[in-house]
């Protein structure tokens, strides 16, 4: 079992900004509108997750995910329909 001491030296364990766990949340729910069955409205959900336009949600998402959300929402699909 690790110390408290010990868990507050490792980088991945200490607490991240607001602003970095709000991001976190609205990416999880872009990507769960991917997984949802019908291709998302990028436009509208990006407006309803908070951000400024579709195009700062496409850069935040390709940031955090490391592909961009049409893309990601693609090769799932893809994924899923493979037999």
């Amino acid at each position: 079992m690790l110390a408290v001491s010990r868990c507050s030296d490792d980088p991945r364990m200490r607490p991240k900004s607001p602003k970095w766990v709000i991001q976190r949340l609205r990416i999880l729910e872009a990507a769960g509108a991917a997984h949802a069955g019908a291709v998302p409205d990028w436009a509208a959900l990006a407006v309803d997750l908070g951000f400024s336009d579709q195009a700062h949600l496409i850069r935040v998402f390709t940031q955090v995910v490391g592909t961009p959300p049409a893309t990601y929402e693609r090769d799932l699909h893809e994924r899923l329909t493979k037999p």
